[in-house]
């Protein structure tokens, strides 16, 4: 007899795994998420916001191209998100990404109850499923604001799938079919893909009235795809930051390499175009198995045809990409934004095999079977998680310290704008970035703010004094390179702790600081502890300038910046140029 008490238990420990690989995407959000706008985000949607704000925004600039795509609906979202909160703030752009995926992974369950005859191994398949779905590398997904664009279109065609595998009519299927494709669309170029693989299908009904209405409500599907693709091709140019698309006639081995490493990088687990492969040959493999199980009961071919759609989603997906990205050189399939899509062929491997294994023929060992593939596929599958998980945390923590600096550097963007680190941060012409910053930031849009002009200000001048309990710029030394290498370590005397960051600048014969560079603290300084306490061991700083636009008898000095208060505090040490540049 069971007892209910471990029933629940059960259940609560089977909702944990299954919750587990999400909880582990909320932590690396939280821990490594630095929320400021970067690169592309600066056109789409910071083009747009800045155009609402300026009072110019229309139609035409919400449907025009982002690179390939025209993300007419993100746009749309971004631009409700902004009013809603009142400020740009891109970690409601990431929250937004986390809800698709969710919706995703909660589309990818009602699928498996629908095509599995097994409803005991269920659990286990979809565990198996969202591990593959929130896979660590995904993680650095969920710290770009903008890759819910290419989560998009998969979340709808599984909806899609979803909704042709239900008893609903076929009306219903091609109107909200219609509907996914549509705002898969609109939302990223692959999107289009939806029109074709979320072709809705039949019921069973009397075939005269079925025939009419599947005629009738076809033409309609048509008729609405063939609108959708009109108007998005309609003055449609190629991005002139890509590439020329390949020819696959000349350069084919190329591609299918690229192929290869884009599939293989889901997981960081050796050369990826091995893994690759391997996973390309098992998906063959399955799908020929499931042909040939659907020949000998033709019924049962619905249960393997949301994985074989998905499946063809990812494959032609990876295709296009390879087309478009081979010009930028053969790494970019390696590429972490591309497992949004890639992701679906392992699922598709994992949903294949779990119906097939489920579909095997009655004997009496065949549930056993079963559930010994199923339980060690997904024991194999924590394991490449774990072990990717421990090598991407390298990879987050250089992305979070990186987007601090760059975060830093659009804070100070109006008070150094010549800072040389500015054009890290948009792909697109410095002064439009910085008429889009201006625009934002007189609105009090952008977060993070910029910094205040009475600080802004205070780091132009030239104090009268120098602190040495603001820190030391200790060191400056030129290369043959025109580069200086400054090194030193910034301290808030006032609260006793570690500068949030230190502005380097350069002393000019009208009496007044130009301000160059804007750079954090953070880097370890053991050999402070001796002289000034433990608690300076976090305050070092370093840095790398251009000099070749400084006189050759300049003078450098830095301020210790408190970000919070906003104050400037001088610190010793400044250094006379002219040094061996």
């Amino acid at each position: 007899m069971e007892i209910p008490g471990s029933r629940i238990f059960g259940r609560i420990l089977l909702g944990f795994i299954w919750a587990l690989p999400v909880i582990g995407a909320l932590y690396v959000v939280w821990r490594y998420c630095v929320p400021f706008p970067f690169w592309d985000q600066w056109d789409s949607p910071g083009g747009q916001l800045a155009s609402y704000y300026r009072g110019t925004l229309g139609w035409a600039e919400l449907f025009s191209q982002h690179n390939e795509s025209r993300a007419f609906f993100p746009r749309l979202a971004y631009l409700a998100m902004t009013i809603a909160s009142g400020a740009w703030d891109t970690r409601n752009q990431i929250a937004w990404t986390l809800l698709w995926a969710c919706g995703g992974s909660l589309g990818l369950y009602m699928i498996l109850r629908q095509t599995s005859p097994l409803s005991r191994a269920v659990p286990f398949a979809f565990a198996a499923i969202n591990f593959l779905l929130f896979s660590p590398r995904q993680y650095q997904n969920f710290l770009d604001p903008l890759i819910s664009e290419a989560f998009i279109p998969g979340v709808t065609l599984i909806l899609a799938l979803w909704m042709n595998l239900t008893g609903r009519s076929f009306r219903t299927k091609t109107l909200v079919n219609a509907g996914l494709a549509f705002f898969a669309t609109y939302t990223f170029a692959n999107g289009m893909l939806v029109w074709v693989l979320g072709f809705p299908l039949t019921s069973a009904g009397p075939p005269r009235v079925r025939d009419r209405r599947q005629i009738l409500w076809t033409s309609v599907y048509l008729a609405l795809a063939a609108i959708a693709l009109g108007f998005y091709f309609a003055s449609y140019r190629h991005p002139p930051l890509s590439p020329p698309f390949v020819s696959p006639l000349t350069r084919l081995p190329e591609l299918f390499s690229f192929l290869l490493v884009w599939i293989g990088s889901v997981f960081s687990l050796g050369p990826p175009d091995v893994l690759g492969g391997f996973i390309l040959i098992l998906f063959t493999g399955l799908v020929i198995a499931a042909v040939v199980q659907a020949r000998r009961k033709t019924a049962e071919w619905r249960r393997y045809y949301p994985w074989l759609v998905l499946g063809c989603y990812a494959l032609i997906s990876g295709c296009v990409v390879a087309l478009g990205r081979l010009g930028f050189g053969a790494s970019m399939a390696g590429d972490a934004r591309y497992t949004a899509s890639s992701v679906f062929l392992y699922i598709a491997v994992a949903g294949l095999g779990f119906t097939l294994l489920a579909r095997t023929d009655e004997r009496r060992r065949a549930p056993a079977i079963t559930w010994l593939a199923v339980t060690g596929s997904v024991l194999l599958l924590i394991l490449c998680w774990v072990v990717t998980f421990q090598k991407e945390r390298r990879i987050w923590r250089r992305l979070a310290r990186w987007s601090g600096h760059l975060s830093l550097v659009v804070r100070w963007s109006e008070a150094i704008p010549q800072n040389p680190d500015l054009v890290f941060l948009s792909p697109y012409p410095l002064p439009e970035t910085a008429r889009t910053i201006r625009t934002l930031s007189e609105r009090d849009i952008l977060r993070p703010r910029l910094v205040g002009p009475a600080l802004a200000s205070a780091v132009r001048e030239i104090p009268a004094e120098q602190s040495p309990n603001a820190g030391r710029l200790e060191e400056v030394k030129g290369d043959t390179h025109s580069r200086l290498f400054c090194r030193g370590w910034a301290w808030i005397p006032e609260q006793n702790r570690a500068a949030d960051c230190v502005v380097l600048g350069w002393e000019k014969s009208d009496g007044r600081l130009d301000p160059l560079y804007v750079v954090e603290t953070g880097g370890k300084r053991s050999d402070l502890v001796p002289q000034i306490g433990a608690a300076h061991s976090s305050a070092g700083f370093s840095a790398t300038l251009d000099a070749r636009t400084l006189p050759e008898n300049a003078t450098i000095r830095a301020w210790a910046i408190d970000l919070k208060t906003e104050q400037a505090f001088p610190m010793d040490g400044a250094v006379k140029l002219p040094l061996h540049r």
